[in-house]
């Protein structure tokens, strides 16, 4: 075997695999999301599933179009990916106006996701105002409104971590004071993976986020942008979102949790 074959069997072995044809022309759609944030995206058996896939393949269906749902990646990567156009859509992403460069937001919102406050019991915090002066935690790669963004750069201490299991075990051991979460993804996480922390959080959400669909600018499917929004106002108006969230929202089992 030359040398030439030696090094082409070599990259073969050690690159990503990409599919040829991904795109919305003639290939495969890839589609991704967050590997933790259910009911719009995460991972089951390790692999990405949830509201967002369930929505976005029914869309790309009606288009005649088939959706391969990418590995599971750091929020971050996926990002990444996306604004490269290695990655065509993207699902539970909120918009600002940084992301506006990268990507065409489906107007309408897949769904709308409230974001609490967690804390160790025995810490007082039941209001915004309380949060100045302690050390939060934070997923690296999110985002948050616009007014709260600014409210923090001004008056919090924001860390940020890869992951939430990351965030709970900093809280737990006092690293950090508090942490910004939604509400039943966080507490689907400490039921799923069996976490014993004695842990609180304010009923009421700091802030209530649209979560979207976001097609990167450089994958052809932004084409199909006008139609994505047409087909989600339908899907919202004759309550199929709503029925596949009560759905999953029973699978979890995460209200038994709150009562």
């Amino acid at each position: 075997m030359n040398v030439a074959v030696r090094i082409f069997l070599a990259l073969c072995l050690t690159l990503p695999w990409i599919p040829a044809s991904a795109d919305c022309n003639s290939g495969t759609v890839l589609v991704s999301g967050k590997s933790d944030y259910p009911p719009i995206s995460w991972a089951k058996n390790k692999q990405l599933t949830g509201l967002g896939y369930i929505v976005t393949g029914e869309i790309l269906k009606s288009l005649g179009l088939k959706m391969e749902i990418t590995h599971v990646k750091p929020w971050k990567r996926i990002l990444n990916d996306a604004e490269d156009g290695d990655i065509d859509i993207l699902v539970g992403i909120r918009e600002n106006s940084e992301r506006q460069n990268m990507f065409d937001f489906v107007p309408t919102s897949l769904i709308e996701s409230s974001q609490n406050t967690f804390f160790m019991k025995g810490t007082k915090i039941s209001t915004m105002e309380d949060l100045k002066g302690k050390k939060g935690g934070i997923i690296a790669g999110g985002s948050f409104s616009e007014e709260f963004d600014k409210f923090a750069t001004e008056f919090l201490r924001l860390v940020p971590v890869r992951t939430l299991t990351q965030n709970l075990k900093k809280l737990e051991r006092n690293r950090i004071d508090y942490i910004i979460s939604p509400l039943l993804p966080t507490i689907h996480h400490i039921k799923q993976n069996h976490l014993k922390i004695d842990i609180s959080f304010v009923a009421s959400p700091l802030f209530t986020l649209d979560e979207k669909i976001a097609i990167s600018k450089k994958s052809t499917c932004k084409k199909h942008l006008a139609y994505f929004n047409k087909k989600l106002q339908e899907m919202h108006e004759n309550d199929f979102v709503y029925e596949q969230f009560d759905e999953l929202t029973e699978e979890w089992n995460v209200l038994e949790y709150l009562r």
